[in-house]
């Protein structure tokens, strides 16, 4: 088994995994198809898994294939990285414009990252949208998306940030009313607060035995506020839940995948990509860093 894939190696993993097609992906690499699949089977036998699931429709990664997948991202965007360093000159120069969605629980962090960008960059124009609907990357309605779900477009690139860490949370005042519930059987005496009924954390949250949802809504931060107003109790991430009380420890909602997304045609743009590699950057330190 070989130690390591070769770079050469993770760029066919790359192509084919946004691609979904043998077909595509060897036209990138100036390849022929049947040069580009014996190479993809040759690299499945040095590592001794299979990386790929081929179907009549194309090629699916397998999650070997995935987790190789993202490894190759981030391989290449620390190569993207470390040639910007190179070319620093150039980057003062770079121009253009960025438009980057996510919702309001992302806001403050993307802000961040996107001060410490304009320094770096001050003839770059970035705009956030930041919205609860998911804007639809292949009609450019945003260049650059953070996202918790994944989706199947095979047009969009998805880039793994981290893990959000979560936990049931409550306000004090509410609990010094309602009580501090002392196991899961005792949720259904509780009342909870959710962003929506088709949420998977909602979801979640009924099967531990939640039944009396006394708000909803569409944005995170209401989410916080109505915790805050002591209306009951809801998933937050540790990292934004200062000053509430941790609810029933031993319940732990599935960590959420945080995604940086784009369309493959906007990466081709050099200030998307170049915003793209810092915000992945400082996204991923903010998620590290944050208490679990």
């Amino acid at each position: 088994m070989r130690a390591n894939p070769s770079w050469d190696d993770l760029r066919l993993i790359l192509a084919v995994g946004r691609s979904g097609s043998f077909l595509k992906a060897s036209v990138a690499h100036r390849l022929a198809t049947s040069t580009f699949s014996r190479r993809m089977t040759q690299l499945e036998r040095d590592l001794g898994v299979a990386l790929l699931e081929r179907r009549n429709d194309g090629v699916r990664l397998t999650p070997a294939g995935q987790r190789l997948f993202a490894t190759a991202e981030d391989v290449e965007l620390r190569l993207e990285s470390g040639m910007r360093d190179l070319g620093s000159n150039d980057e003062a120069r770079l121009e253009g414009a960025v438009r980057i969605t996510c919702g309001d629980g992302f806001a403050p962090a993307v802000v961040d990252a996107v001060a410490g960008f304009a320094l770096r960059h001050p003839k770059v124009q970035v705009e956030l949208v930041v919205d609860s609907r998911m804007l639809d990357l292949p009609r450019r309605e945003a260049d650059i998306a953070i996202r918790t779900r994944r989706g199947s477009e095979r047009s969009l690139i998805y880039q793994g940030l981290g893990q959000l860490a979560l936990g049931l949370w409550a306000s004090a005042g509410y609990l010094e009313r309602a009580g501090q519930p002392r196991s899961a059987a005792q949720l259904a005496k509780h009342t909870f607060i959710s962003m929506g009924d088709d949420q998977p954390l909602a979801r979640w949250m009924r099967a531990q035995g939640a039944r009396d949802f006394v708000f909803q809504c569409t944005t995170f931060s209401a989410v916080v506020g109505a915790v805050r107003a002591g209306m009951g109790i809801s998933v937050l991430p540790h990292a934004v839940a200062d000053g509430f009380t941790r609810v029933l420890p031993s319940l732990e909602p599935p960590e959420q995948e945080v995604y940086l997304v784009m369309h493959e045609d906007a990466r081709r743009q050099a200030p998307v990509r170049v915003f793209a590699g810092w915000l992945k950057e400082q996204l991923g330190r903010v998620l590290r860093e944050s208490p679990r």
